[in-house]
């Protein structure tokens, strides 16, 4: 089972709403989503979601990090493809054959800077 880790920074104000979106540009993929924050709950969801991570104040104290599990069930696809944005930002775009892993994990470590 393949693991593919990004490590990324992302200014936000402190005032700032902010929104994490999981996009699927490929039919036939499915995805499970876990949202380890530094504030209250962690949040978890599937395929392709928008999740509220909280105010940028809130997110600047400790790194918050995205744990996904995707497949492609689609035989005519060999790929799997997922989009990540902040704010409607997009932050990574992970993709990899099938042939290397028809199930990765995706980490995403996000580290908030004030602006």
């Amino acid at each position: 089972m393949a693991v593919f880790t990004y490590n990324k920074t992302v200014q936000v104000a402190k005032n700032d709403d902010v929104t994490l979106t999981i996009n699927h540009p490929d039919p036939g993929t499915a995805s499970y989503h876990l949202i380890d924050r530094p504030i209250a709950d962690d949040l978890e969801g599937t395929n392709e979601a928008g999740f509220s991570l909280g105010k940028g104040e809130d997110l600047l104290i400790e790194r918050t990090v995205i744990y996904s599990k995707a497949v492609n069930m689609d035989q005519n696809n060999l790929e799997i493809k997922l989009i990540f944005s902040i704010n409607d930002k997009e932050i990574v775009e992970h993709s990899n054959p099938k042939s290397i892993d028809p199930s990765p994990q995706i980490k995403i470590n996000l580290i908030f800077i004030g602006i």
